[in-house]
């Protein structure tokens, strides 16, 4: 079976949870995640990131935690980005 490279990983954890944080990436041993995410966003993938706290109907213990956002999970409101369930 082939291994799963790390851009493979965070993409299926965008589709599974819609959603992938820095400390995610760290405890999954994924050191470049702002690498990942720009060459996902070249690929044509619609991703935003911010801190948690400024995600409104996102849920973080950690405010100071960046997260990514892919397109189905998201709806830019003005200048705020909405998590959707």
């Amino acid at each position: 079976m082939k291994k799963q490279t790390q851009k493979e990983i965070v993409l299926n954890q965008l589709y599974k949870k819609g959603f992938v944080s820095n400390f995610w990436a760290i405890e999954n041993y994924i050191l470049r995640l702002g690498d990942i995410i720009f060459r996902l966003k070249n690929e044509g993938y619609d991703i935003e990131g911010d801190f948690a706290k400024n995600i409104k109907g996102f849920r973080s213990k950690e405010e100071k935690n960046w997260v990514y956002v892919l397109a189905p999970h998201y709806q830019r409101v003005g200048k705020d980005l909405c998590f959707i369930k």
